[in-house]
């Protein structure tokens, strides 16, 4: 607007002594500015908290008056806080709204000379400085000159007053409530005085082309510390054959946002033998955030026996300051557990060796789990050397075909029928017997019908079934009814008998008929072992992934029924510990669900009362915690649109002009239109502010032209003096008192 709008006063004339005279002087309204658009605080550590400053200015020429400063309702306003107190309001030198007229010109004190702090007379300095500034003052010490209602005083605190060329200092703190972007606004209204008695002049005013001013906030929250995070949180090596090793790898990583420290991963005291560990950072190393690195695990076992070891991993994460890690090998059953295979090829049943040599035995081994000539075999008496029954000591296969051609010494050979058992037992401990029969330096027996050795008469042991080549005394037990080895029990270590107590075989569904905590039905317990035999092992435990999403309890997943939840699940803000960190929601920078954009700070604005034909640009800063492109749609007051008036220049942007019209409908003087705009995301969720524009039909306002008189002939040096009454006259007829802040 133009800032020079002349009144003429005919007739307004105050002669204080001879030789006085007339001038106009130029008195602006108030003007509103901030020192900045925006505040950014950067990231800030969870509990931690800064506090930034800024300005309300009055640039004008009369004193400011300040309504609320707020901050804004539906952002994030809980992370932030606003403070401020008008006995804070500073001034330059010298400054403070002198009430009289002088030749100092149009200062930043209003329209006395730079110095000037008396009501009508005061120079306070050269008067050619036009109100040159030197150090702030605080308000306590400012004179309001004419501007009080009685002529003279100090400016009373409680009025929320900002004099000309003075600023007030407001306060932000921003202390996180949450992690991630964080962001808010303050809006400042101005307002006019309003109790003003019959008597009195007017105090303050608001600014007329700015009913509210709003300042963005942005910053950040971060967890500031670090934390641990390990997986897997329990190694199981399986079954390693002497002799090999197997490596696997722990990841370690920091999830937090400070630095982690490591130091040195060591083995429990406990361990058994057979572990080692390699690392490759040094001596309390310092991990970065979202840094990752690594333990190495080596198990190479000295036995087939099953081993057990805790990996320990400190470092300086303030809830977890040392992780451990379960580890073991050899150890457990596996679902699929078989048990190994043994085909005996020669001798076959009753075979005579008379020749004195020694014993060839030739027979075939497998296994469904583990190499064939990883097996543990033997040879055994079952019949003539029962108190040493062993003829063969340990031995393996040649190679992974398992066909194995044996001897079995003459010497351990005792004359007479023998049953030679060729025993394979397999890592998980699983035993498989195959029997034949040997007579060595002897003859079959009248009583042998069946041809295996034995009859029904002899004198070390006796056939049961002598109708039946695979009954014999020692013979395998095979589940067939029959009792194959003659020790008076029937199918005992076969599939068809409960071989544990746990009333249930093989046949039953028992999976391990050698544990009687292992059968249908069992409580599973984390034991590596299949206890319910249904196929799975460790169901339902810490050690087993119930949910489907890669983590077991043991290793790290906070929630193993939930597929969503597990270490590196996204934290969601749900109230839930997602990603099993031991912090939720907005201590852990969760993302919403399906948030709703926010709009901060509403919709700004340089003015909120432009003349007819100018224009305003409108403009919005909108947030979206799920990162989604948003769309706008501006819609202009329905009084313009009903007049087939078009004032927006585009309706789908974060920022928008406005054009007045060029004339108001039915020649008012002013007419106040609201706009709004409405965000949206892909998936409908909505915001939505608006905004008052008042326009009027005579450009101006801001600035008054006054007449005022010079005294020249009394008194020492020249001042100035507005004539207050006549000044508080034109103030009160220029005021507007109906403009809106926001709607």
């Amino acid at each position: 607007m133009n800032r020079a709008l002349h009144l003429l006063i005919p007739g307004l004339l105050l002669a204080a002594c001879r030789g006085d005279q007339v001038q106009e002087v130029e008195v602006c309204y108030p003007i509103m500015t901030t020192s900045t658009e925006s505040l950014d605080f950067g990231s800030l550590a969870w509990g931690e908290s800064e506090t930034r400053r800024f300005w309300i200015q009055n640039e004008g020429d009369m004193p400011l008056g300040v309504g609320d400063i707020t901050l804004n309702v539906d952002e994030m306003e809980e992370n932030w806080s606003v403070s401020y107190d008008f006995v804070n309001v500073s001034c330059p030198d010298g400054q403070g709204g002198d009430g009289g007229t002088g030749d100092g010109g149009a200062g930043d004190g209003g329209a006395g000379d730079g110095g000037g702090t008396d009501s009508g007379s005061g120079d306070g300095g050269s008067g050619d400085t036009g109100g040159a500034k030197g150090a702030p003052v605080p308000i306590s010490q400012v004179d309001t000159g004419g501007w009080g209602g009685d002529g003279g005083g100090d400016i009373d605190v409680a009025d929320r007053i900002v004099p000309p060329g003075c600023k007030l200092p407001v306060d932000v703190t921003l202390q996180p409530e949450r992690i991630g972007s964080i962001y808010g606004s303050v809006t400042i209204a101005t307002e006019t005085q309003t109790n003003i008695g019959e008597d009195e002049e007017q105090l303050y005013w608001d600014d007329p082309n700015t009913a509210f001013q709003t300042v963005l906030l942005t910053g950040a929250g971060d967890k500031g510390a670090p934390n641990i995070y390990v997986s897997p949180r329990a190694l199981d090596f399986g079954t390693v054959w002497e002799g090999d090793d197997l490596t696997l790898l722990v990841d370690v990583a920091n999830t937090g946002e400070g630095d982690l420290l490591l130091g040195a991963p060591y083995l429990d005291a406990t361990c058994e033998e057979g572990f080692a560990i390699d690392w490759s950072w040094g001596l309390d190393t310092v991990l970065a955030a979202d840094a990752l690195t690594g333990v190495e695990v080596t198990f190479t076992p000295l036995s087939d026996d099953g081993v057990n070891c805790v990996l320990w991993i400190p470092s300086n994460d303030p809830d977890e300051p040392a992780v451990d890690i379960a580890m073991q090998g050899n150890v457990g059953t596996d679902p699929e557990e078989c048990k190994p295979s043994v085909t005996i090829v020669s001798p076959t049943v009753g075979y005579e060796h008379l020749n004195g040599q020694d014993l060839d035995v030739v027979f075939e081994v497998w296994d469904c789990n583990q190499p064939a000539d990883t097996l543990k075999l033997t040879i055994r008496s079952g019949v003539l050397n029962t108190e040493t029954p062993t003829l063969v000591e340990t031995f393996y296969a040649p190679d992974e075909s398992g066909y194995v051609e044996a001897k079995v010494p003459r010497d351990k050979l005792g004359r007479g029928t023998d049953t030679i058992i060729v025993r394979a037992i397999d890592s998980a401990g699983n035993v498989t017997d195959a029997a034949t029969t040997v007579l060595y330096r002897t003859t079959y027996p009248a009583s042998d019908d069946d041809g295996d050795g034995y009859g029904t008469d002899g004198e070390t042991a006796v056939d049961c079934d002598d109708g039946d080549p695979n009954s014999f005394p020692a013979a395998r037990e095979r589940y067939d009814g029959e009792d194959n080895d003659c020790d008076g029990t029937i199918d005992e270590g076969t599939e068809g008998t409960d071989d544990d107590g746990d009333s249930y075989s093989e046949a039953a569904g028992d999976c391990d008929d050698d544990d009687d905590a292992t059968f249908p039905g069992a409580e599973e317990t984390p034991d590596y072992r299949d206890n319910d035999c249904d196929g799975r092992a460790d169901e339902g435990t810490t050690l087993a992934d119930d949910d489907g999403d890669g983590y077991s309890e043991a290793e790290g997943d906070c929630d193993d029924g939930e597929e969503s939840i597990s270490p590196t699940a996204t934290e969601f803000c749900d109230g839930v510990d997602n990603d099993c960190n031991g912090l939720s929601d907005e201590r852990d920078g969760c993302v919403d669900l399906d948030s709703d954009p926010l709009i901060i700070g509403c919709i700004r604005a340089d003015k909120t009362t432009i003349a007819v034909g100018e224009q305003v640009t409108l403009k919005t800063f909108v947030f979206d915690g799920d990162g989604d492109n948003v769309s706008y749609s501006w819609q202009q007051d329905s009084k313009l649109t009903a007049q087939g008036y078009n004032g927006l220049d585009l309706l789908a942007a974060p920022s928008v002009t406005f054009t007045a019209p060029a004339a108001i409908e039915g020649n008012k003087d002013k007419e106040t239109y609201t706009f709004a705009v409405q965000v949206a995301d892909p998936s409908m969720n909505v915001d939505f502010c608006n905004i008052d524009i008042t326009v009027v039909a005579e450009g101006g306002g801001e600035c008054e032209v006054q007449e005022s008189t010079v005294k020249s002939g009394c008194g020492g040096g020249s001042s100035a003096l507005l004539v207050p009454g006549a000044f508080g006259l034109l103030a009160l007829a220029r005021r507007r008192k109906d403009r809106k802040t926001q709607a």
